[in-house]
């Protein structure tokens, strides 16, 4: 076998890919060939192909990949492709593949059985033809196999589907007629209706009995499907009976008198009673179905028991209301099937699986609450038994309650079983730690270990057991739990005798008892207790014994002391070397034990042999024998306290410090009559005794006073200081330390007394002198650094950062400089001290020896920070005061110094030039490259606002040369733009700034009324003036008035001249205006600034003096332009009929005519002209400009060249009139040719033009270029002509109809522009992917498209192009919105299959789906189908939404039950909002059974 990439290209393998694919009508072979590559995927493939023994193989496809199997994978739910070998072989070649086999298996086997069945095999064997050469008999024989397969083969169908489908006969036995007189037919009817009658009493034998019959202990759950299934099979069965196939059947068989149309009538009654019966049961059993699957599937097993009562009561109104399941047999079984849900939930409980391996304790808490469920049901079960009694008389619940809960009471017993089983290996667990001492002590506990292996192997038979211990059905636990008894019996009587055995060896009864403590709870099983009853008898009289003993040895010395035992005195004995008192009730102590010890390990077997005599007797003299000792201890205890002298006592008591509660400062409490203790408190401190304080006074001495009252009063100074000095932030640095000391301080104000020990004392009073010392030096060195750091803050805000050395104005440049050396000084200060700050804040941490990261720290740090953002507000405020005190008018007045800076008033070209300050007022941000800070900001703001404000930066800037002390990053910026004075000064400061900025630009008025001098360009505003008040503006040198002349144009007229009146009052208006500029005043103080205006006063003074020599320069042109302009004129004219034409030279002939028409053309204008040139010289004059000799010479000369002209003109027009009636005869021969010309254009014109829209655009641009270049040469051709009447004096002819061809030229070049535009248009949507479609923007192209369309030249509409892209339009304009509907998300698969099916086409619903698809659906000739689909399909998803609403709303509703009045019974409430509910989801469903697009949702509505 070869490599699964080499067979993906063997040819073999390529023709199986190509007929796969064929058949799965796949065009992707990537999907085929990958499949095919893979060493896993390809096996099979290559198995078929190489292998002789693989018969066949299948391919499937997926939704990203191919597969194929060697044999047909389970639970396939997708068609397969199969290929089967016809032989066994090898392929090589594909010519050896040609036979073979190849078929596609549908999933649906039985389904594809039975169609092909009745579809192809039927039809096929019916047929005549085909039966040619069959005798009548085999033909009917063949068919009625075949009828019985295909009734078989949907019957089988039908099962496996959990329907029972009644298989119906050939439609041909069905006629009435033929069949009645048919006998076959009949039988064959007959036949049908016998296997009918099988079918359906299989059906109606059901009953819920065989569901629990049928094994698995199935739940409730099954038996409400029971019904359901059962309900729904009768329903199919009755409709398929009340069909008009078996319709018909019963109709032959009831003409033919059959004997089965009478049983089939009754079974089809029978069936519409079992129908009815199993519909309302379903009815009824509905409302338990919630609690059915929470009693199967509720995790937590506490939350069982609370669904008993609901079902038990469920079941009851069940019992009561319905008129079929009020039967003991279907009760009994749902019972029966709820406990085993209980069983099986107390079995996932209970855990057999890890029963053994849990620990007892757990195990057996498992255990008991699965007995209380249990119990809990059986007694729920009977309490409504009883109300069944009481609210049916007369059907009560009469159950054989044995027979009901069999199963669960089996349980039960099980799970007692269990529990005894735990318990037992809870007390042989005790077996594993035993040690029994004594003689026999090694041999007793190898016996007992013997006995706890012994349990261990019996143990280790359940844990390998091999079944499940709660499995109730599993018989072989009975007889391993009576082997288990058994063993665990012979177990307790060898423990018996290991016990006897121990008992008998144990010498006290102290040994006695600790081998009683270690065999504990084994003591209570009832075998070993059988074993020891005399022994415990004994035990108890020997501790009887003991306690005799104690009383005697009470009642015989507590009054003297025994001679030679103890120090003889009167009174209860005392040991050696200890008081009478103490000592005496040490003694008393000493009997106490003796008597309670032995009693604790006595309790077990008290307990057990609690109703002996012995016991009871032992129990009274314990308990009196006690009392009477208690009682001894506490009067002699009493009488000693009553003795101790009380004024003693009370001195004694007195602590050593006070403290005032006002200022918490302490005091030293010394009183010098205390006096010494008793001996006795040592004694009664060991034994615990409440030994009054007076006591504690003998262990003082005078010396050790004196020297602990002088120590304490060196500390009270310093801590008393401390209180008085200590700041809030302090505090916590400190807390630690003062908590310490107060610590120890409430022992020496609270505990310690006068009377307390001396080494507590003496460890307290050196105690808090070295915590006082300690904490006072660190706080006397805080204040030190704390001092040090106001003194450095202090000296920054002594001083501005702005200083104004000399009482004059500054140039701002100047005066910036030199702030800026001063700055650096200050910096350089500023910086210096912000380390020396951050050294005294380390020193103080380095004191404190305290986290930099701990609260107390960081609030400190936070306090100096603090105190640094005052310190440095305080020196930025007093900056700022400062410069305020330099720019506020009130304190200039008072100060009498000049302004603080200078600024000029200039005419600058800022694009446009306008009149500004430099620097400017406000901020004006430099371009230059080199002007950008390194940080990347904009560079200083070289204006007066700008200087302020980096007045002010620099003073906010002394923020960034210090590091925050709070942190390791960061400055003060923030906090100094939230400082309310530093934001108050800020503030006046820039309202005096912008005050002054207003008044200086109040200055600027003035000169801005005077704006129209620059803002206006002269030339431009000059010519507006000239046309506006009709004044002519010559152009050039005057050939352009020659050539009009020669184009038959108007020459200018003589009141075309300038207005010299308007000129004289322009120029004087100018001279005005820079008189008043240069009277206006050169400077002006406005508070701290000074305002220099003679260089905006200049400039403005140049620009009126500009405005008026354009003017005058204006007139000296217009001498000049016209006096050359004639001199041309007449050259050109003289020089051009200087020569007479020859009588066949046209163009001279020509020319000559031309230079006369343009002489009598210009005659008006030359004639008049020379008097207002004239005037115009002497007004230039007046405004002291002098023209030229030149062109004064050139005026004088120019009236006698202009009559010369004239004269050779008229001369040569007498000359050349014979020539000029000839040539007019030829121009009009021209002219009627040329007629004929245009008529013949015309008709081709409008026969070839692309006027018809199946053109195209290409051939469409291509014809209108060549007639476009057809009627540049036909329009130059007329205007010849036209040019030759005018010069002919021939009347002139307009050529209309080429104008009009041009024109329509035109507008089919405008109609073709639209078609190519909407073209690309439509091309564009067509390439859209579905996706990405946005129709409301191509609709709305649309319509401006058909607006635009509509505007085009009316002479178009009647054209083919025209109409053609209206209709294109008008189609897309209805598929549009058609598309538009198409998009709504409520359009599903079967909608859109919906939708090829009415338009008769098809495509591929995918992601790569483009509009193109759509549009070619032609969806403006379905208009009203696919309405139909989108309206059904918004239809059914407001159907859908409804549903899923209503199941919604019914999910999160409950029904609640409560007591009636007078009986308790449980009842179903009312909630309204249940019947609100059903009300309206009532009427929501009916409307929707009325909606008529209900069919897809139809079965989900019904159900």
């Amino acid at each position: 076998v070869g490599s699964a990439a080499m067979e993906a290209t063997n040819p073999c393998s390529l023709w199986i890919e190509e007929r796969v694919m064929a058949v799965l009508k796949q065009h992707k072979p990537d999907k085929y060939r990958k499949m095919a590559s893979g060493e896993d995927t390809a096996a099979p493939l290559l198995k078929f192909l190489k292998e002789e023994d693989c018969a066949a193989i299948y391919f499937q496809d997926g939704a990203k990949d191919m597969s194929c199997y060697s044999f047909p994978p389970a639970g396939n739910k997708k068609k397969l492709v199969c290929m089967l070998k016809p032989r066994s072989a090898k392929y090589v070649k594909p010519e050896e593949m040609d036979g073979i086999i190849m078929f596609d298996l549908s999933p649906k086997l039985l389904e594809s059985m039975h169609a092909t069945l009745e579809g192809v095999f039927l039809p096929i064997m019916s047929n005549p033809k085909n039966q040619q050469g069959w005798s009548e008999m085999m033909a009917r024989e063949v068919l009625e196999n075949c009828h019985k397969t295909i009734s078989a083969s949907y019957v089988a169908l039908g099962q496996s589907m959990g329907q029972t489908l009644l298989p119906q006969p050939p439609a041909n036995m069905l006629v009435a007629d033929r069949a009645s007189k048919d006998k076959d037919r009949v039988h064959v009817l007959e036949t049908a209706v016998v296997t009918w009658t099988n079918q359906i009493k299989a059906v109606l034998k059901t009953d819920p009995e065989g569901v629990l019959k049928g094994g698995g202990n199935p739940g409730p759950m099954k038996g409400v499907e029971f019904w359901v299934e059962k309900a729904g099979n009768l329903e199919r069965i009755m409709q398929q009976l009340e069909g008009s196939n078996i319709r018909k059947v019963m109709k032959v068989l009831e003409m033919t008198k059959s004997p089965y149309f009478t049983a089939f009538s009754s079974l089809v009654t029978e069936v519409r009673a079992a129908q009815a019966e199993a519909a309302d049961n379903v009815k009824f059993l509905n409302p338990l179905v919630p609690y059915f699957k929470d009693l199967r599937g509720l995790d937590d097993f506490d939350e069982v028991p609370k669904l008993f009562p609901p079902i038990m009561h469920l079941l009851l109104m069940v019992w009561k209301h319905s008129k079929y399941y009020n039967t003991p047999p279907c009760m009994a079984v749902l019972i029966c099937e709820i406990c085993n849900d209980v069983i099986d939930q107390s079995q996932n409980h209970i855990n057999s699986a890890t029963l053994f391996e849990d620990d007892p304790p757990e195990a057996i808490a498992r255990l008991d609450k699965a007995l209380r469920v249990c119990a809990e049901l059986k007694s729920v079960y009977y309490e409504y038994n009883m109300k069944a009694s009481t609210e049916c008389p007369d059907n009560p619940w009469k159950f054989q309650n044995t027979a009901l809960f069999a199963r669960l009471d089996a349980f039960l017993e099980r799970c007692y079983d269990l529990l005894d089983l735990i318990k037992t290996v809870t007390h042989f667990n005790r077996l594993e730690r035993v040690d029994i001492g004594g003689n026999k002590g090694h041999e007793l506990t190898t016996y007992v270990a013997d006995v706890y292996r012994n349990f261990l192997a019996e143990l280790n038979k359940w844990k390998t057991c091999g079944y499940d211990i709660l499995d109730i059905s599993e018989a072989k636990f009975a007889s391993d739990f009576s082997s288990f008894s058994q063993a665990i019996k012979r177990l307790e009587q060898i423990l018996g005798g290991i016990l006897n055995m121990g008992f008998d060896d144990c010498s006290t009864i102290t040994s006695a008892f600790k081998l009683i403590d270690s065999f504990a709870d084994l003591l209570e099983r009832d075998f070993i207790q059988s074993d020891l009853e005399s022994k415990h008898v004994a035990l108890i009289k020997q501790y009887g014994n003991e306690l005799k003993e104690v009383q005697e040895l009470f009642n015989n010395n507590k009054s003297r002391s025994n001679v030679g035992k103890h120090f003889e005195r009167d009174g209860p004995p005392v040991y050696t070397n200890m008081p009478p008192v103490s000592g005496a009730l040490s003694w008393v102590q000493g009997l106490i034990f003796r008597m309670e010890a032995p009693m604790k390990s006595l309790r077990v077997v008290m307990d057990i042999m609690h109703d002996s005599d012995e016991a009871k007797d032992v129990s009274r003299m314990h308990e009196s024998i006690s009392s009477v000792l208690k009682a001894f201890e506490a009067e002699m205890f009493n009488k000693w306290a009553t003795t101790v002298d009380e004024t003693l006592n009370e001195k004694l008591t007195l602590p050593l410090l006070t403290k005032d509660e006002a200022t918490n400062e302490v005091a030293v409490n010394f009183d010098p009559k205390l006096i010494k203790l008793l001996n006795e408190v040592k004694y009664f401190v060991i034994q615990k005794k409440d030994v009054p304080e007076v006591a504690n006074s003998l262990y003082q001495k005078a010396e050790l006073f004196r020297v602990q009252t002088g120590n304490l009063e060196l500390m009270r100074g310093n801590y008393n200081w401390m209180l008085q000095n200590l700041l809030d932030v302090e505090k916590p640095l400190l807390k630690a330390q003062m908590k310490t000391i107060d610590q120890v301080l409430t022992r020496g104000l609270d505990k310690l007394k006068w009377k307390s020990p001396e080494s507590e004392k003496s460890a307290f009073v050196d105690e808090v002198m070295e915590l006082v010392r300690e904490a006072h030096g660190i706080l006397v060195s805080l204040k030190s650094n704390m001092k040090g750091v106001e003194a450095v803050l202090k000296k920054w805000s002594d001083n501005p950062l702005l200083v104004r050395r000399a009482a004059k104005t500054y140039m701002p440049d100047v005066f910036m400089e030199e702030h800026g050396q001063q700055l650096d000084v200050r910096y350089k200060e500023i910086t210096d001290g912000g380390k020396e700050i951050h050294n005294l804040l380390l020193e103080s941490n380095q004191v404190l020896k305290v986290s930099k990261g701990a609260p107390a720290w960081r609030s400190y740090v936070e306090f100096i920070n603090n105190m640094f953002i005052d310190g440095v507000s305080a020196t930025i405020i007093a900056s700022l005061k400062f410069v305020l005190s330099l720019i506020d008018p009130a304190a200039i007045a008072a100060s009498e110094n000049p302004p603080l800076l200078e600024v000029k008033l200039e005419l600058q070209d800022n694009s446009p030039l306008e009149v500004s300050f430099s620097p400017p007022l406000d901020v004006v941000v430099v371009k230059r490259r080199d002007s950008i800070k390194a940080e990347g900001k904009a560079a200083d703001a070289k204006s007066i606002t700008g200087y302020v404000t980096r007045w002010i930066s620099d003073f906010y800037n002394i923020v960034k040369l210090v590091k925050r002390l709070d942190r390791q990053e960061g400055d003060f910026v923030k906090e100094m733009e939230d400082d309310e004075t530093v934001r108050y000064y800020v503030h006046r400061i820039m309202c005096e700034v912008e005050a002054s900025a207003q008044a200086c630009h109040e200055l600027c008025t003035p000169f801005v009324a005077h704006k129209g001098l620059w803002l206006k360009d002269i030339k431009t505003s000059l010519q507006a003036w000239l046309e506006e008040s009709a004044v002519a503006v010559p152009h050039g040198d005057g050939t352009e008035a020659l050539s009009a002349a020669a184009e038959g144009e108007r020459a200018p007229a003589p009141s075309d001249f300038p207005n010299l009146i308007q000129f004289d009052e322009r120029i004087l208006h100018y001279k005005a205006v820079e008189e008043a500029i240069r009277a206006m005043p050169p400077q002006s103080f406005q508070g701290w600034l000074k305002v220099d205006a003679r260089p905006v006063k200049n400039a403005l003074a140049t620009w009126a003096g500009k405005w008026s020599l354009a003017h005058t320069d204006h007139l000296k042109n217009f001498i000049s332009n016209r006096l050359t302009s004639l001199e041309k004129f007449c050259a050109e004219v003289d020089a051009g009929l200087a020569e007479t034409p020859e009588d066949h030279d046209a163009k001279a002939l020509i020319d000559a005519m031309t230079h006369v028409r343009n002489v009598r053309m210009k005659q008006d204008s030359f004639d008049t002209m020379f008097d207002p040139l004239k005037s115009t010289i002497t007004l230039l004059k007046k405004h002291n400009i002098v023209m030229s000799d030149t062109v004064l010479e050139e005026l004088e000369q120019a009236p006698f060249k202009w009559e010369n002209t004239k004269k050779t003109t008229l001369n040569a027009r007498e000359v050349l009139g014979p020539l000029q009636s000839l040539q007019q005869e030829k121009v009009k021969e021209e002219v009627e040719e040329f007629k004929e010309k245009i008529v013949g254009f015309v008709a081709k014109f409008k026969a070839e033009a692309p006027f018809q829209y199946a053109t195209g655009l290409d051939a469409a641009y291509k014809l209108l270029d060549e007639w476009n270049l057809a009627l540049d040469d036909i329009e130059t051709e007329a205007k010849r002509l036209t040019s030759e009447m005018e010069l002919f004096e021939v009347q002139v002819i307009n050529f209309r109809e080429i104008a009009e061809c041009r024109k329509s030229l035109k507008f089919l070049k405008i109609v073709w522009d639209h078609v190519q535009l909407v073209q690309e248009i439509f091309t564009s949507y067509k390439n859209t992917l579905w996706a990405r479609v946005d129709t409301d923007m191509m609709i709305d192209e649309t319509k401006k498209l058909q607006k635009e369309i509509k505007g085009l030249p009316r002479q178009a509409v009647k054209w083919d192009v025209y109409q053609g892209l209206t209709t294109a339009m008008s189609e897309m304009a209805i598929d549009l919105p058609l598309i538009q509907d198409l998009r709504d998300d409520a359009m599903r698969e079967r909608h859109w299959q919906k939708l090829m099916a009415t338009c008769g086409k098809s495509f591929i619903l995918d992601d790569k789906l483009q509009l193109e698809s759509l549009l070619l659906l032609e969806l403006h000739r379905f208009q009203d189908g696919v309405s139909e689909v989108v309206e059904q399909a918004r239809a059914e998803i407001k159907l859908e939404a409804q549903l899923k609403k209503i199941a919604h709303t019914w999910s999160g509703l409950g029904l609640e039950y409560a007591p009636f009045k007078n009986t308790g019974v449980q009842i179903l409430q009312q909630p309204p909002e249940v019947y609100e509910a059903l009300d309206d989801n009532e009427v929501a469903l009916q409307n929707m059974m009325g909606n008529r697009f209900m069919g897809f949702f139809e079965t989900q509505i019904t159900d």
